[in-house]
């Protein structure tokens, strides 16, 4: 009978195994949930799609292709803190790849009236054409 845990194997590979066996389909459950939830959030500010206008709080490299963005926006007197990763070009950012001149650039949010925590700041043309948003001139 096959069994993929050998008796005869030392304790580290066992381990290994008994890992691998626990923690990918966990692993790959949780990509599937968290791929599914993003697009949850993405039909839900597009169809209850409200915008406001928001400020770069911070910005940091987040791998080889893409950059964190935080940013803040306010609605009905609450503020709130958002993040997005973007692989798209970044306007502020220049070829230099200097973040600190995004800092403190305002930008439009498009946000869920129903869930204003839902959130996407249009920080290119690639944001808006997601939306399927007119591109502004100034991104063209």
């Amino acid at each position: 009978m096959f069994s993929l845990i050998d008796k005869d194997d030392d304790i580290f590979t066992r381990n290994v195994k008994y890992v691998s066996v626990v923690l990918l389909p966990l692993l790959v459950l949780y990509m599937i949930y968290a791929g599914l939830n993003q697009f949850s959030d993405y039909e839900e500010i597009l169809v209850n799609k409200a915008f406001t206008k928001g400020v770069i709080v911070n910005m940091k490299y987040a791998s080889v292709s893409t950059d964190k963005i935080i940013y803040e926006y306010e609605i009905a007197g609450v503020k709130y803190q958002q993040s997005t990763e973007m692989g798209y070009a970044i306007p502020c950012k220049g070829r230099s790849g200097n973040y600190s001149s995004c800092i403190g650039r305002v930008y439009t949010v498009i946000y869920s009236s129903l869930n204003p925590e839902k959130s996407d700041i249009l920080i290119n043309a690639r944001s808006y054409e997601i939306y399927n948003l007119k591109v502004p001139k100034e991104f063209e």
